[in-house]
């Protein structure tokens, strides 16, 4: 069975504003931070893809099994924290930089 891809797209003027001087990487390890992952999700791999709507956005990437699941905990996430999702994808992005791994029901940084 092949992995499903999902992504979503943010706007990088509410990061800013919400949180002044955090990397992105910081930001989307801290959202993950906040669930600890279920059984079923062990290897989902978060990451950053390229944006497919262009400068001023991010585009995270989640890949692997229950990949829906933590889709749809990271859009609930950045929408808690006043933070624009734009897009919503089944698919994505090829990987760029890995955030993070789901293992043994707690996130691990990749890459």
């Amino acid at each position: 069975m092949t992995d499903v891809t999902y992504s979503l797209v943010i706007a990088l003027e509410d990061v800013k504003k919400a949180f002044p001087g955090t990397d992105q990487r910081g930001l989307v390890m801290g959202l993950l931070a906040r669930a600890a992952p279920k059984p079923n999700w062990d290897d989902c791999v978060v990451y950053q893809g390229q944006s497919p709507s262009g400068p001023g956005t991010m585009c995270v990437g989640m890949t692997g099994p229950a990949a829906d699941e933590v889709q749809q905990l990271l859009v609930e996430s950045f929408e808690q924290l006043g933070i624009r999702v734009l897009q919503v994808y089944e698919g994505g992005p090829e990987l760029d930089t890995p955030f993070a791994r789901a293992e043994a029901g707690r996130w691990v940084a990749a890459g």
